[in-house]
């Protein structure tokens, strides 16, 4: 039996070292307890076919660190460099999205932040966390599969691009046509009286101008507080690393 005990010692060790820490760490509670195993097993299936390590992280504070150099130092010394992170701050409202340099491109970041930002805007939390991990999914798998990191085209976006030109041109021609169309008049509508008055019918003695009431209406122009933010930096360690955010 006491050769056993070793044994035993021995192979929980090796359970527990092999075992990965959870890639979704929800501490300020922002995810459905469902969605937030969804959001787990798809990381998960991220690492064990792209060997890459997806990292949502919620908080309430920073540790006094600002956001970009947390979720740098987190993802270091946890999950190694072969990954990314995005951390959503609920204390300031902040988010940042962090990877080693040279992770993703300039490009792939940019769109990353913006489907980021778009979420978070409308207080969707699990959305937010879930496009960001198929961009990841999507921008590393290229990588793997030896292709250029490339941004998926937005059909959405080409859509609206049409229906802009689309009215732009019916605005365009229905102008020309109603010029075309004003031509055809020989009678027009005089916006003064003083054409339909008999000279010398009217005799004007006194005219005056009486000040009735003023109003005053104030509007607050709201303030834009969404702010970006995004660069290279480097972790506490020295690592060089590269993100984007901005608050919500």
């Amino acid at each position: 039996m006491k050769k056993l005990i070793p044994i035993l010692l021995a192979l929980l060790l090796c359970v527990s070292v092999s075992a990965a820490p959870p890639r979704v760490v929800d501490e300020a509670d922002l995810i459905y307890e469902g969605d937030e195993a969804v959001l787990e097993a798809y990381c998960e299936q991220i690492a064990d076919e792209l060997d890459f390590d997806v990292v949502i992280h919620t908080v309430f504070g920073t540790d006094g660190k600002s956001i970009h150099l947390y979720a740098a130092d987190y993802l270091e010394q946890n999950y190694g460099l072969d990954g990314a992170i995005l951390v959503i701050d609920m204390l300031a409202r902040d988010w940042y999205f962090a990877a080693p340099t040279g992770t993703f491109t300039d490009e792939a970041m940019d769109y990353m932040e913006e489907r980021i930002q778009s979420n978070l805007d409308e207080e969707d939390f699990f959305g937010s966390a879930w496009t960001f991990a198929e961009d990841c999914e999507t921008f590393i798998r290229q990588v793997r599969n030896g292709e250029e990191m490339t941004v998926p085209f937005d059909v959405g976006a080409a859509v609206i691009g049409v229906l802009i030109c689309c009215g732009v041109g019916l605005a365009v021609g229905f102008i020309v046509r109603a010029s075309l169309k004003s031509q055809l008049k020989s009678v027009y509508r005089r916006p003064e009286a003083g054409t339909y008055v008999v000279p010398g019918s009217l005799v004007l003695s006194e005219s005056r101008d009486m000040y009735l009431y003023s109003h005053i209406s104030k509007v607050k122009i709201p303030e834009n507080n969404n702010s970006r933010s995004g660069g290279s930096f480097s972790s506490s360690s020295g690592s060089s690393f590269s993100g984007r955010g901005g608050s919500f």
